[in-house]
C-alpha cells in the first residue's frame, strides 16, 4: 500500500466509527476517574470525621490533627481539610446519595468542587457567631457584672463550637 491508498482507507465509515469509539473510551475513562476521585475524597472525609467523633478529637487542636494525619498518609493538609469539609457539606448515608446533590451533577470534579464550592464555605468566627446567634462575651471586660457567662469557643478547621461557662468576679 502506498500513502495515498492509506489516506483513502482512513476516510471510510469503519474508520470514523473506530475514531468515535476511541473518543468514547477516553471520555468514559475521564468521567470515571473524576467520579472515583470525588468518591475517594468524600470517603476520606467521612472516615476522618467519624474518627474525630469516635475519639472525641474535637477537644484537641483539629489543625494539628489534620497536619499529623496528612503527614502520616502522605497527602497535603489542604486536601485533608477539604475532604472533611466535602463530607460535612454532603454528609448523606452513602456517596451515591451525596453525589445526587452536587451542584454540577455529573460534571463535578474534585478541583471544581474545591474551587467553586468548598472555598466559599470558609467563614470567619464573626460570621459563624452571627449565623448561629451566639452571644459575644469579652472576658477581660471590667464593666461586666459578676455572674456566669456562656463563652463559645470556635475552631474553624473544621468548625466546632464548644460552650464553656466562664465565671466573672468583680475585682
Amino acid at each position: 500500500m502506498n500513502i495515498q491508498t492509506d489516506k483513502l482507507l482512513l476516510k471510510t465509515e469503519n474508520y470514523y466509527a473506530f475514531i468515535d469509539e476511541c473518543k468514547g473510551i477516553i471520555t468514559e475513562g475521564i468521567f470515571n476517574a473524576r467520579e472515583e476521585l470525588l468518591k475517594t475524597y468524600w470517603s476520606l472525609g467521612k472516615r476522618i470525621r467519624e474518627e474525630f467523633i469516635q475519639q472525641k478529637w474535637a477537644k484537641n487542636n483539629s489543625t494539628e490533627l489534620i497536619k499529623q494525619i496528612s503527614q502520616d498518609i502522605g497527602k497535603n493538609e489542604r486536601d485533608i481539610y477539604y475532604s472533611i469539609k466535602f463530607y460535612d457539606e454532603y454528609s448523606f448515608s452513602s456517596y451515591e446519595e451525596a453525589s445526587m446533590k452536587f451542584p454540577d451533577g455529573k460534571n463535578s470534579s474534585w478541583s471544581k468542587m474545591k474551587k467553586n464550592y468548598l472555598l466559599k464555605l470558609k467563614k470567619s468566627n464573626e460570621e459563624i457567631i452571627k449565623e448561629n446567634k451566639l452571644p459575644l462575651v469579652t472576658i477581660d471586660d471590667t464593666e461586666a457584672p459578676e455572674g456566669e457567662y456562656t463563652l463559645n469557643l470556635i475552631d474553624i478547621k473544621p468548625v466546632y463550637i464548644k460552650q464553656v461557662i466562664v465565671k466573672r468576679k468583680k475585682i
